[in-house]
């Protein structure tokens, strides 16, 4: 057999898959931790590993794995679409219990996923319609998560108006909502994640209310993502109230309550809804897997979730930020034009370098010659339709880390921007960057 390489013939939507952002993000991430003893890796957006909070799920795992009906649900039998039912009544109970939703199990769709879950409502509701329409999703508080950028079947469903900026003192700003997100009858949905990843902003709660009365008007659905948000990991800075209502979609995560590995995502929405999710996954997968369901079921039937965040999982970002804002400050030099977004929540810090005579990708490329991982903001710019040359002056950091990591890592990155900024050409022994893949 011939050993000639074969050009592979791909679809429209395979050739985007093979080209992702966020698998170009990831995979460049991953490649620039071989072979390094990494510094600080402040790029990833891997939950930190709290060690009460591993101990105490390790152990429910035990006894489910001990339990002969629970491994049965667990690992050997396929749940329904939707998810299985006991799990479903006991967070719908937690959601009533907490704000008063007056939901049922009918109201909660179980995926594998919140990601998973997201494609499914993007695609549910952006691109082609049968009456001719093409719709498309409104991002009204970008930066947005890159997860999203490749999710759509179709090219150009997103629409991202270039936020408002507002600064604040020397090194703050603040991003709001541009004057011209507007939502009308080729709105297919209103999407955004509260806090927000990558900036950690929190969208207040009558900018929520005014975008949800222009939506009404036009029976379009506004989906918030609360990865991040209420009632847990519950990361935010910010007081919130998280409504509910037909024209709401909400979606909650495990990941970042340190359960990354379950794929266990939960959405909340209409039955009717619901019932379009479930025949979506049911198409795509099946099912959900039952181990996440199982684990995280008692915790939200007595409310101990909220526990293990308020004791152990918002302290210790609480003070995570803290020390990094401290490190940050410490190192950047006054005069330099940088700013960090008002930190509202998530796990993530946005540094805004205006004017840098380089990319935040060159930047990347400059920090990992030196063991340091951040994460460009270029690949958080959703909407092709604009430019991306302020994303093109960020960077996302990831705090969550070691104190050894934060201080190394805050000082590396505060020695690259002044060199930036100064022009100085970079030099690192006997590596080049005409040599290096990065």
């Amino acid at each position: 057999m011939s050993e000639r390489a074969v050009e592979v013939e791909m679809s429209v939507i395979g050739e985007r898959a093979a080209g992702s952002d966020i698998t170009e993000l990831m995979t460049l991430l991953g490649d620039a931790m071989q072979g390094r003893e990494v510094v600080a890796m402040m790029g990833g957006g891997n939950p930190a590993a709290i060690e009460a909070v591993r101990d105490e799920f390790s152990g429910r795992l035990l006894g489910m794995a001990a339990d002969p009906g629970l491994a049965a649900s667990s690992f050997y039998d396929y749940g329904p679409p939707q998810g299985i039912p006991a799990f479903r009544e006991a967070f719908a109970g937690f959601l009533n219990d907490m704000y008063d939703f007056r939901i049922g199990p009918k109201n909660v769709a179980v995926v594998p996923g919140s990601q998973a879950g997201m494609q499914q409502l993007i695609n549910a509701y952006g691109g082609s319609y049968s009456d001719g329409s093409f719709r498309r999703i409104v991002l009204p508080a970008g930066p947005e998560y890159v997860g999203y950028k490749d999710q759509p079947n179709e090219c150009g469903v997103f629409w991202a108006p270039s936020p408002r900026i507002e600064r604040i003192g020397d090194h703050e700003f603040k991003y709001g909502m541009s004057e011209r997100v507007v939502i009308n009858g080729l709105s297919g949905a209103v999407l955004m994640s509260r806090p927000t990843n990558p900036t950690g902003n929190v969208v207040a709660d009558d900018e929520i209310g005014s975008l949800r009365a222009q939506a009404e008007k036009y029976n379009v659905p506004m989906i918030i993502d609360n990865a991040y948000g209420l009632p847990f990991p519950g990361v935010m800075s910010e007081g919130a109230m998280p409504e509910w209502g037909d024209d709401l979609v909400l979606t909650f995560s495990l990941s970042k309550i340190g359960l990354p590995g379950v794929r266990l995502g939960m959405v909340v929405a209409s039955e009717d809804r619901i019932a379009l999710l479930s025949s979506m996954t049911a198409i795509d997968s099946l099912t959900s897997a039952g181990i996440g369901q199982q684990l995280a079921l008692p915790y939200f039937r007595d409310g101990s979730i909220l526990d293990i965040c308020q004791d152990h999982i918002q302290p210790y970002y609480a003070e995570r930020a803290e020390r990094a804002r401290i490190a940050f400050a410490s190192e950047l030099d006054d005069n330099l034009p940088y700013r960090f977004h008002v930190h509202e929540g998530s796990y993530f810090f946005w540094l805004w370098l205006e004017d840098m005579p380089i990319s935040s990708r060159e930047l990347f490329r400059r920090l990992v010659m030196r063991d340091v991982i951040v994460s460009p903001g270029e690949y958080f710019a959703l909407d092709d339709t604009r430019s991306s040359e302020h994303e093109g002056q960020c960077v996302r950091i990831n705090f969550a880390r070691p104190d050894r990591e934060i201080e190394r890592g805050a000082a590396i990155i505060a020695e690259e921007v002044k060199r930036a900024y100064a022009g100085a050409e970079y030099v690192s022994g006997a590596q080049s960057f005409a040599n290096s893949r990065y």
